[in-house]
């Protein structure tokens, strides 16, 4: 699946603090699903799972548990695209959960919470730790990082959006964030009928935005909106 390549990011001189990417896909068939190393497999994370994957999240990203408007932030996000909301009494309570469909129709200009939680865990019996995942969800290509109390152009068409890529270190150097990506990369394409996927990166993360260079990800350059530019916090 190789990308359409896109201009660097540029702005006045200064760049934002997490690189924008995306992935263009142009339909070919791509084979590296399965799981290296053996002993883990992927699954679908749902409700029962939103302990492991905060436990990821948390080490991986240094949430701060001490802190419960950082901590209970990060466990709602979760647990909104984990199915939180359909679990509610109401038309959607017997509807299975998760959902691997994609959660708007294209075109549609909504802000969906829920999304799709990929993991990867053990093959055997017994239930343990996350060894990895990645969320997968809808977000609007204009640069803008897709975080608590995140705003975004109106009007703008909400596309594939990838967040919270993270490895157990234990499990690291083994090739699973590639494999989780591909993973995404075939929902997006199969499943959502999509063709470019996006994501932010820290410009710190060096060897993150290598991985993401070398999986065919493009910087998207950034293009000056006047009807909606962005905020100092935004530019930074």
């Amino acid at each position: 699946m190789p990308a359409v390549p896109s201009a660097g990011c540029s702005r006045a001189g200064q760049q934002p603090q997490a690189q924008p990417w995306e992935f263009r896909s142009d339909g070919c068939d791509r084979s590296e699903l399965e799981i290296p190393g053996g002993g883990l497999k992927a699954v679908v994370a749902d409700l029962g799972d939103l302990d492991r994957c905060l436990a990821l999240v948390s080490q991986v990203f240094n949430v701060n548990t001490d802190d419960p408007d950082e901590y209970e932030g990060v466990k709602r996000g979760i647990a909104t695209r984990l199915g939180a909301r359909r679990s509610m009494v109401g038309a959607n309570a017997a509807t299975p959960r998760p959902r691997i469909r994609r959660p708007v129709p294209h075109g549609s200009t909504e802000r969906p919470d829920v999304g799709l939680v990929l993991a990867l865990e053990s093959t055997s019996a017994e239930r343990q730790p996350f060894a990895g995942l990645v969320d997968l969800s809808l977000w609007p290509d204009d640069g803008r990082v897709r975080a608590p109390g995140a705003r975004s152009k109106p009007g703008a068409c909400s596309k594939p959006y990838v967040l919270n890529l993270c490895i157990d270190p234990a499990y690291r150097r083994r090739g699973l964030a590639r494999a989780l990506m591909a993973l995404c990369e075939r929902v997006v394409r199969d499943v959502w009928v999509d063709s470019v996927m996006l994501l932010h990166v820290e410009d710190d993360k060096v060897p993150a935005n290598t991985m993401y260079e070398n999986m065919n990800y493009s910087p998207v350059k950034y293009t000056f909106d006047q009807e909606f530019p962005y905020s100092k916090a935004e530019a930074k």
